[in-house]
């Protein structure tokens, strides 16, 4: 029986098909996540500024590497897109195993694709499908939090952490295009619990493609808004992931799970899957 399912998301240029490849090279996925479901989904084919238009898989579109802040406004129809389109895969996934009491599911990905799986949480999406109580945590390795300034500055006026969170989740649900035109697109904060959702952060110190300065500020808003964060960093390691973070990591989805090894038993790899907004 499958105990979890775990979604990961690719970073700029890559896809769910060269992602998985690469990270299963790696590290021995059956051995270290036992009766784990990964599924590996692709981004959109989009025109992707940092790469002179050309097309290439993105969750929403890049600006300038150097700085995240540039062409934000831009990035807005990809996020909305894509936050559609993960909602209904993780609920389908959900779904699938409603029979199965225990199950979990954890999101997270790579460079853009934690700035993802961060817009993904905070958006409230998954509390509207009605699946965040199946959330078993999220993870991010060399991330960055899209809107960071302009997010801090609006939860500045909460009072309490809640509000904070709320405030944040109102914000992005208007500036993407969700509807807040009546009480059910409210976040339902009444349910939330402090740091009900603890999320493993990890970076490399040599990292110049995101700085780790981008992730301490994604890690210190995630805290303000009453997440629980693990955080983890890797001496000159660079825009890449290493055998000992996906080790964390997957260590990380054990401890949450409750999973113990058994010897023998073997991951399920579900067929990476292509996005496709229209569907």
């Amino acid at each position: 029986m499958i105990r979890n399912a775990f979604v990961l998301l690719h970073g700029t240029s890559s896809s769910g098909v060269s992602f998985g490849e690469k990270l299963m090279e790696q590290v021995d996925f059956g051995l270290l996540l036992p009766r784990t479901r990964l599924v590996f989904p692709s981004g959109s084919l989009r025109k992707t500024t940092v790469f002179s238009g050309s097309l290439t898989r993105a969750w929403f579109d890049i600006a300038d590497f150097a700085d995240r802040t540039k062409g934000e406004e831009q990035q807005k129809e990809g996020l909305r897109e894509s936050i559609e389109y993960l909602g209904k895969l993780i609920k389908d996934v959900v779904d699938k195993e409603s029979h199965n009491e225990n199950f979990q599911i954890f999101v997270g990905g790579l460079s853009q694709g934690c700035a993802m799986s961060m817009i993904l949480l905070l958006g409230g999406q998954l509390d509207k499908l009605g699946v965040s109580e199946k959330l078993g945590g999220v993870v991010g390795l060399s991330g960055w939090l899209p809107f960071e300034k302009q997010l801090s500055e609006v939860i500045i006026q909460g009072r309490d952490w809640k509000e904070k969170r709320a405030l944040a989740q109102c914000w992005l649900r208007s500036e993407l295009g969700f509807s807040l035109s009546n009480r059910w697109d409210m976040p339902s904060s009444s349910s939330w619990k402090e740091q009900d959702i603890t999320i493993f952060l990890a970076h490399g110190t040599s990292d110049e493609k995101v700085r780790m300065e981008w992730g301490e500020n994604m890690r210190r808003f995630l805290e303000d808004v009453g997440f629980r964060v693990e955080w983890k960093e890797y001496v000159s390691m660079g825009h890449v992931t290493i055998p000992e973070e996906l080790v964390d990591m997957t260590n990380f989805i054990k401890h949450k799970s409750n999973m113990h090894d058994r010897a023998g038993e073997e991951a399920l790899i579900t067929s990476p899957t292509t996005f496709t907004p229209n569907h």
